[in-house]
């Protein structure tokens, strides 16, 4: 049964973006991202893998993942750096009205709704301020 973010947090849409900065993660990176667009959620998903100058295939993988699915959309990062990858897939793609960033190695074990449910958990808390 899926359920939408509407239903669940009251947000104002049923949508996320996911963003992986990624770096040398040619084996987790296809595992991790299938892994979040396969989630029951009802909402819009997209993922945004922000490439940084990897020593194996991630860039490869990433554009073949990419061609695959619209929903994945992917940013270089020249410098490698995860505040750098972040900033640079916030700053230009983002589209959904909810985002979150993940670790390749841990996203499999998360779903898309403990997301939602920490995302809306910050935006009260900043809110309550």
């Amino acid at each position: 049964m899926s359920t939408s973010a509407n239903e669940l947090y009251g947000s104002p849409k049923r949508e996320i973006s996911v963003i992986l900065p990624v770096l040398n993660e040619e084996m987790y990176l296809e595992d991790s991202v299938n892994s979040i667009l396969s989630q029951n959620f009802s909402g819009a998903i997209e993922v945004i893998l922000a490439v940084g100058p990897s020593q194996d295939a991630t860039m490869v993988i990433a554009r073949a993942l990419a061609a695959k699915d619209p929903r994945v959309v992917v940013v270089e990062n020249p410098t490698g750096r995860t505040a750098a990858g972040l900033n640079r897939a916030s700053l230009h793609l983002v589209t959904q009205s909810l985002s979150e960033s993940m670790d390749t190695h841990r996203f499999p074990m998360i779903t898309v709704k403990q997301l939602l449910r920490s995302s809306m958990k910050q935006a009260r808390s900043m809110l309550a301020e």
